[in-house]
């Protein structure tokens, strides 16, 4: 009977063609995103977009992204237009993480359903701070997971023009590569140091190899490079104009100060990388399978500093899940800063026992995901989503080298693991979205009574460990302004949920 029913619903290895498990994971992937984004509340800078800038044509929305000055021209513009629409917003962020993972699915070759189940757990599974701020925030999302969609679409393409043979196909799929690679390059600053670098590789690869360079790789490399160029020379020729943000990030100008900014960066990344528990635990699982073939393996010592390594991340990684901040201080970057040349070791082991036993796609992953972290240690600021590349690139490589014989025993572990995270991510949702309803409710009634307030108490929306900062006293003043209409410049303090419901006077805290 229960075979039936899997069959049914199309879960089972034999149940149906390949292709037809894919679609079926990729429906219930889609309904799941869209349930959760369209609960997801709006966060920090989505606050301030949706309520502190004017936008009322479309010269208004072309003026503000011109001049903002750091080069995210489709990543503002984009999040200024999905903020002002809830089902566009939502709809748009689930097509597009759906899309995500069909072509995870393609490019890595995942035909068996265990290991297209997989893919789509571990795509549920970054650090929380990513969570937050990738996941939930919209700009976010805009920023960072949007350019890894149009590259991988533009990878996509370049690796079926290969295939094509009619000149029509061709011709279509090389402006698909120019029209993904080039807008790829408009969100975020390490994503299109990256995509850029990315396919000049492609094509020096594919030049050393065969002596020559098809149409197709030319078209990628040219796109990411203008697109590159369009990105980096906003805020060059439009420094100071308008009062614009003339730089994002920052490189320290002295040597000793660029020491310590790798020192404080290295801890930062530590800490953010650590929280990817799904990725630790997973390699630890597959590094201990490899203690199996260890009388097989002429390097022992390495084998088993790997399983040691993968372990201690793994064991590391949950407890920072739980209660981390209680038991490694958030002012201790020494830990922090050691954990992180653990992690980098590893994966650079991992990199290197790749090649060795022949899994070069996997190797030259691991590789990538260490390079995309190099360039963030020497610039200000960073914070968790700048290493969501990495992750990206890392899963993309466990994904790889995952045997199916080795996780085909606990399929139906797999699928309850991927029923309970749905269930839990959708309960958290649906509170966000009733607190924030009512807390709204609030605010506005609060700006009615006294347009010209000059603080009010603003609670915390539960789970906030997931959820980006709500929004800094700067971001507020713009949306209680446009709310209340008050010509005085509002301030907002921070409160604990308790408070609210007290509905205590504002107190003196710290955001």
């Amino acid at each position: 009977m229960r075979k039936q029913i899997w069959k049914r619903l199309g879960w089972s290895i034999t149940a149906l063609e390949d292709k037809k498990k894919c679609l079926v994971w990729l429906f219930f992937f889609f309904v799941l995103q869209l349930i959760l984004q369209y609960y997801y509340p709006m966060t920090s800078d989505d606050l301030y977009f949706r309520y502190g800038v004017e936008i009322s044509n479309k010269n208004d929305l072309f003026n503000y992204v011109l001049h903002f000055g750091n080069g995210r021209y489709l990543g503002n513009s984009s999040v200024l237009i999905l903020v002002r629409c809830h089902w566009l917003r939502a709809l748009s962020k689930a097509v597009i993480m759906t899309a995500i993972y069909g072509e995870l699915i393609y490019l890595l070759d995942l035909k068996n359903e265990l290991q297209i189940a997989f893919a789509g757990i571990l795509m549920l599974l970054p650090s929380v701070k990513m969570y937050a701020q990738v996941y939930v925030w919209t700009a976010g999302f805009q920023n960072y997971i949007v350019p890894i969609f149009l590259y991988l679409t533009a990878v996509l393409c370049w690796k079926k023009c290969k295939e094509a043979k009619e000149n029509g196909r061709k011709i279509l799929l090389g402006a698909m590569i120019f029209l993904t690679a080039a807008p790829a390059q408009l969100f975020s600053e390490n994503c299109t140091l990256f995509f850029a670098v990315a396919s000049v590789g492609i094509g020096a690869v594919e030049v050393w190899k065969n002596k020559k360079i098809r149409k197709s790789t030319i078209i990628l490399v040219v796109g990411s490079i203008l697109g590159a160029g369009i990105m980096t020379a906003g805020p060059m020729l439009l420094k100071g104009d308008m009062g614009g943000q003339s730089n994002y990030r920052k490189v320290p100008r002295t040597l000793e100060a660029v020491f310590e900014t790798i020192y404080q960066n290295g801890a930062l990344a530590g800490r953010y990388l650590l929280g990817c528990t799904g990725l630790w635990s997973i390699m630890a699982i597959l590094d201990c399978i490899s203690l199996e073939r260890l009388h097989q393996d002429k390097n022992r010592v390495w084998t088993q500093l790997r399983v040691v390594a993968g372990c201690g991340l793994a064991s590391l990684s949950v407890i920072h899940l739980i209660a981390m901040d209680e038991i490694v201080r958030p002012d201790l970057p020494k830990v922090y800063f050691f954990l992180f040349l653990v992690e980098m070791g590893y994966m650079i082991g991992h990199s290197w026992n790749y090649f060795k036993i022949g899994k070069g796609d996997a190797a030259i992953l691991t590789g990538a995901g260490i390079f995309t972290v190099l360039p963030l240690l020497v610039v200000t600021p960073v914070s968790a989503r700048v290493f969501y590349l990495t992750w990206f690139i890392w899963l993309m490589a466990v994904l790889k080298s995952i045997s199916v014989e080795g996780i085909k025993r606990s399929f139906v572990a797999i699928r309850m693991l991927m029923l309970g995270m749905s269930t839990g991510l959708i309960i958290i949702a649906l509170e966000w979205n009733a607190v924030d309803t009512v807390r709204m409710t609030y605010v506005n009634r609060l700006m009615r009574e006294n347009p010209e307030r000059e603080s009010i108490v603003l609670p915390e929306l539960p789970n906030s460990r997931l959820l980006q900062v709500d929004a800094d006293g700067a971001y507020w003043n713009y949306v209680l302004h446009s709310l209340g209409g008050g010509k005085e410049q509002i301030s907002v303090e921070w409160c604990n949920w308790y408070q609210w419901l007290n509905v205590k006077e504002p107190a003196d805290t710290e955001n």
